[in-house]
C-alpha cells in the first residue's frame, strides 16, 4: 500500500482527522423587492495528509419548517493536505415564499428587516476509501423587506402669476412603508403625466420613508403656464387631473442599495 495510504488509514479512525467545514462570512450579491441573491463563504479544512477534493455541496434553505431555496455546487476544488479551502455557497431566497413561510399575508411585512434561516445539507469529500458526506447546519440572516406603496396623489395651487405666466404648485404623495425600519431614499424622482406627457418632474436628494407607517410627501414645484396646455388647465380647473404618478429613487439598506419605482394611475386630486 501506497505510504500516503497507510497514514490516511491511521488517520480515518479518529473524530480529530474528519475534514470539518465551518461558515465564515455572508454577503448580499443583489438586492431587490421580490429576492434576495447571496451567498456563504465555508471553509473546509482538510486534516489528512493527502490532498482531498470537495465534490459537491447540496443544501437547503429554511424558514420555519418551510424549504425556501435549494442549492447546490458540483465543481469539484482540492483542498490541499493539511490545508483549508474557502467555498462560496449561491443562495437565491424568494420575498414572497419567504413571508409566506412566515404566515405573512400579501402585501404585508415582516415584523423584523430580517428572517432568520437554517442552511442544512451535506458536503461531499473525495477520499482514498470514497465519498466521505460531512453534514453542515448553521443559521444565518437573510435580509427581508416590502416594497413600499404609494397612494393619494395630489396637487396643490399655491399660487399663479398671470404676469410671469407661471403656477407654483405642491405636488404631494401619501407613501406607506410597511417595512420595520425607516428607508432613506436618495437621487428621488417624482412628477405626474397628463395624457401621457409629462406634466410635472422634479428631483430631491433625500426623503425619508418612516418605518411601519405612512409618510406625507410634499414637493414644491414651478410650472411654466404655457408647458401645461388648455387641456391641463381645463383639468386642473375641474378639481381633478387624469393621469399617472411616479416616485423614484434608491433606497439604501443596511446591506446594499434598491432600486424604487412607485407608480400610480388614475384621477388625481387638484386643491386650490
Amino acid at each position: 500500500m501506497p505510504r500516503r495510504l497507510v497514514v490516511a488509514a491511521a488517520c480515518l479512525p479518529l473524530a480529530a482527522c474528519a475534514p470539518t467545514v465551518e461558515p465564515v462570512g455572508f454577503d448580499v450579491d443583489k438586492l431587490d423587492w421580490e429576492q434576495v441573491d447571496a451567498h456563504i463563504d465555508v471553509r473546509a479544512k482538510n486534516p489528512w495528509p493527502v490532498d482531498l477534493k470537495v465534490l459537491e455541496v447540496r443544501y437547503d434553505v429554511r424558514v420555519g419548517d418551510t424549504i425556501v431555496a435549494t442549492g447546490k455546487v458540483d465543481t469539484p476544488q482540492v483542498v490541499p493536505a493539511g490545508g483549508r479551502k474557502k467555498v462560496a455557497l449561491p443562495l437565491t431566497v424568494d420575498t414572497r415564499s419567504t413571508l409566506d413561510a412566515l404566515g405573512a399575508a400579501p402585501g404585508e411585512a415582516s415584523e423584523n428587516p430580517t428572517t432568520d434561516a437554517i442552511i442544512e445539507g451535506e458536503v461531499t469529500f473525495d477520499t482514498p476509501f470514497g465519498p466521505m458526506p460531512v453534514p453542515i447546519s448553521y443559521g444565518e440572516a437573510v435580509p427581508l423587506l416590502t416594497e413600499p406603496t404609494v397612494k393619494k396623489p395630489l396637487v396643490e395651487v399655491k399660487q399663479t402669476n398671470l404676469k410671469k405666466g407661471t403656477v407654483d404648485l405642491v405636488v404631494g404623495f401619501s407613501v406607506d412603508n410597511p417595512n420595520p425600519i425607516d428607508l432613506t431614499v436618495k437621487k428621488v424622482d417624482y412628477g405626474i403625466t397628463f395624457s401621457g406627457e409629462p406634466l410635472v418632474e422634479g428631483q430631491r436628494d433625500t426623503v425619508t420613508l418612516s418605518a411601519d407607517g405612512t409618510s406625507s410627501l410634499r414637493f414644491p414645484v414651478k410650472v411654466n403656464v404655457k408647458s401645461l396646455g388648455r387641456g391641463a388647465m381645463r383639468a386642473f380647473e375641474t378639481g381633478r387631473i387624469s393621469g399617472r404618478v411616479w416616485l423614484a429613487g434608491k433606497v439604501q439598506t443596511p446591506w446594499q442599495p434598491i432600486d424604487l419605482d412607485l407608480q400610480r394611475s388614475g384621477k388625481i386630486k387638484v386643491w386650490d
